[in-house]
């Protein structure tokens, strides 16, 4: 039997009336940059989330340490990344989609500062996984530039969205180690024992998630939403961009496992050189 053609009905009979003309439905349009992303890494941004150090951090259940050396592997990926926006041309765009307001190496030198102490840069390891990602960033600022649109879309986009959500359980965690460090002082004291190096206070340890400007977080995300948009006018490029953030965050993920391996060791892995010296 031959299959019903157009214009039948589902019992095989010829149409006695045709279709009236219908006007063309307008074609939709092509996604942006954005979306393209949020599509293409969205599974993604859902395994990191549930990786490593990261996995403990939204269970509540990553030590103080921990989260220092979360930090310090963090602070080597955002001095290269910053330094590639510095040196970046006015024409790249790449200084309008990350303004020094956005910026967090500083703020995490800062927190490293008040949660570790003043040795943090040398006695905190960086990563193998961390290393690996400190050379693909230098890599693509003396090749390709351009591509560090797709890392800034990682970083600092979720720094403006999901790390406000982070803020909130970084302060909890705090807490518990401030009331910690507080307990083992007296004990401590009561024994004659030395207190801790560096107890926590409260309100410290949080630079990272503020950005200190009278501009609304909110608007900060729309600002980098619009300014991305405009980083590729080419599909070549645009798939690109969507290739490396991927990428990005599956260095985001075996940083983290790596990470959450160096804790569950008996002994802290000994500090490295500086990544980026």
């Amino acid at each position: 039997m031959k299959p019903c053609a157009a214009g039948y009905d589902g019992l095989l009979q010829p149409d006695p009336t045709p279709p009236e003309p219908t006007a063309l439905e307008p074609t939709a349009p092509e996604p942006t940059l954005g979306q393209r992303l949020r599509a293409a890494t969205h599974a993604l941004h859902r395994d990191v989330e549930r990786a490593g150090v990261m996995r403990l951090l939204l269970q509540g259940e990553l030590s103080l340490p921990g989260y220092c050396l979360l930090l310090r592997n963090l602070h080597a990926v955002y001095e290269v990344m910053e330094r590639a926006w510095s040196a970046a041309a006015p024409s790249s765009g790449l200084q309008t989609l990350v303004p020094p307001v956005l910026w967090r190496a500083a703020a995490l030198q800062q927190d490293l500062q008040q949660l570790h102490g003043s040795d943090w840069h040398s006695g905190l390891p960086v990563a193998p996984a961390a290393r690996a990602y400190v050379q693909r960033l230098a890599v693509l600022q003396a090749e390709q530039p351009a591509l560090l649109v797709a890392h800034a879309y990682v970083r600092y986009l979720g720094d403006l969205n999901g790390g406000q959500m982070l803020a909130r359980l970084v302060a909890q965690l705090l807490g518990r180690s401030l009331v910690q460090s507080s307990a083992q002082r007296l004990l401590q004291s009561s024994a004659q024992a030395s207190a801790p190096a560096l107890p926590v206070q409260h309100g410290q340890g949080l630079a990272f998630y503020r950005f200190e400007c009278a501009t609304p977080v909110a608007t900060l995300q729309t600002r980098f939403r619009l300014a991305l948009d405009q980083q590729a006018h080419k599909p070549l490029q645009s798939q690109a961009l969507v290739d490396e953030a991927c990428g990005a965050f599956e260095r985001h993920r075996d940083l983290f496992v790596e990470l959450e391996g160096w804790l569950l060791q008996p002994a802290a892995p000994q500090a490295a050189a500086p990544a980026s010296s």
